[in-house]
């Protein structure tokens, strides 16, 4: 009897799914195509992170919104990029380290994919920035310029809206990561931990000898 060739799933099918079963959801992807739409989600990912960073800055205290938008554009895409790359090398080796078997490939999908949240939050920045305006950047002193509403809205979008999807982002991280290294959950938290631990103890022990 002649099989049916399988239905293509659609990238709206993925991004919909990979919120509520993201193992399933990242074995489908490294399984059929594990390059798949890495770049573009890399890419908004990094114009998300760009945008809170230059909040958490101020930078509106100096810039404008054009000037803020043209460095989410331009700089947001490569800072994503970079971070899928490296993240690639750190994430794949301190899995290893723990038992992991994830190609190179699978850690790039896993962390392309894992970034999903950060869409929805950049879609939210177009209500945000509507309403504050360049004060949605500005710093806690030059944010005393916000009236009560847009005080009010600051804080809904921050504790409200963003902090519950960067919370989904990391359940997704772990999962997918833990998926791909083709282990328990916790030891994808591990994977994490130990990836920023190679990073971060060498800078630390560095200022702590030049300070010495």
């Amino acid at each position: 009897m002649e099989t049916q060739p399988q239905k293509k799933t659609s990238f709206f099918q993925l991004f919909m799914s990979i919120w509520f079963h993201p193992r399933a959801t990242i074995r489908s992807i490294v399984e059929t195509n594990p390059r798949r739409n890495i770049i573009l989600l890399a890419c908004i990912s990094g114009i998300y992170q760009t945008l809170d960073r230059l909040i958490k800055q101020g930078a509106g205290d100096s810039m404008g919104l054009i000037e803020i938008g043209l460095i989410a554009l331009i700089a947001g895409p490569i800072a994503g990029l970079l971070a899928l790359f490296v993240g690639r090398f750190l994430f794949q080796l301190s899995g290893k380290i723990i038992g992991g078997k994830a190609t190179g490939a699978e850690v790039r999908a896993a962390l392309a994919w894992s970034s999903v949240p950060d869409s929805i939050l950049l879609l939210l920045f177009i209500p945000y920035i509507a309403f504050l305006g360049r004060e949605g950047f500005t710093s806690a002193d030059v944010g005393a310029e916000l009236t009560s509403l847009q005080a009010v809205v600051a804080v809904f979008y921050a504790f409200v809206v963003a902090l519950p999807l960067v919370i989904w982002k990391a359940f997704i991280s772990v999962q997918t990561m833990a998926e791909v290294h083709r282990f328990a959950w916790w030891k994808g938290l591990l994977t994490y931990v130990i990836g920023f631990a190679i990073v971060i103890i060498p800078v630390v022990l560095f200022v702590l000898a030049v300070s010495a």
